[in-house]
């Protein structure tokens, strides 16, 4: 998460280093890149992996949509994807609340890990982890995803002393981690796109702590990708984080 790598204390090799990982992947332009997955895919009874060759590979738009989906997918219905939204959406804007009252803290090279029970049918003790409808469709149960914030090593917070002496000090010490809420804006909008194809809905958020709700759009609006640009604000120096 965030659009910077490397810690206070790495030397200049570390800083450009991380620095040209970020310009070659998604980190810099959208806050965020894919570090690897393991998915359950129900249907095969076996488990896609893929690694951080994978999302450093991914370019912004469809490629990095499609990856997120693939995440969520269980390989039998998107219904598998649909469940899990709209906790994920009220997750990141929980989670983009808590940043913003952060003032002096960096999470600097930190991941947000997500994970869920991929498992759906019947579990070892036997009993049935959702339910099948009357058309024989399996009705996928309600999610269960969790975000979780990992990796602290090079993370500061605004009670640490920073000595006179590092090397890479943030160029904002009392602002907000602007690089991790562009990460958090990304990926809000990317899983909002991912519903609007998968629904035929907009998911329209009405405001902190009061919940979500939909928007019908109507027909012929499933499928479209519109403007990328939408929501991150690529070129606006204000909100990344050095």
């Amino acid at each position: 998460m965030g659009t910077r790598q490397y810690g206070i204390e790495a030397n200049e090799k570390k800083k450009k280093s991380q620095r040209r990982k970020c310009q070659t992947t998604t980190s810099q332009q959208l806050g965020v890149r894919l570090c690897g997955m393991q998915v359950w895919n129900v249907k095969k009874a076996t488990y896609l992996f893929e690694d951080k060759y994978f999302g450093r590979d991914l370019k912004a738009g469809r490629e990095f949509q499609d990856a997120l989906t693939r995440f969520l997918y269980d390989g039998v219905s998107y219904a598998s994807v649909s469940r899990h939204i709209p906790l994920i959406l009220e997750k990141i804007t929980k989670l983009e609340v808590m940043i913003r009252d952060l003032p002096g803290y960096r999470f600097y090279a930190s991941s947000l890990l997500m994970l869920y029970d991929g498992a759906i049918g019947k579990e070892a003790n036997g009993e049935i982890n959702g339910q099948v409808k009357k058309s024989g469709e399996l009705e996928h149960p309600k999610s269960n995803i969790e975000l979780k914030i990992v990796d602290f090593a090079n993370c500061i917070t605004s009670e640490d002393k920073l000595p006179d002496n590092i090397s890479c000090p943030p160029h904002d010490p009392t602002g907000v981690d602007r690089g991790y809420l562009r990460g958090l804006r990304t990926l809000r909008t990317y899983i909002q796109r991912i519903w609007k194809e998968i629904n035929d809905q907009d998911y329209v958020e009405r405001g902190e702590g009061e919940g979500m709700a939909l928007s019908q759009r109507g027909a012929g609006h499933a499928g479209t990708t519109g403007d990328w640009t939408d929501g991150v604000m690529y070129e606006d120096p204000g909100n990344v984080s050095l």
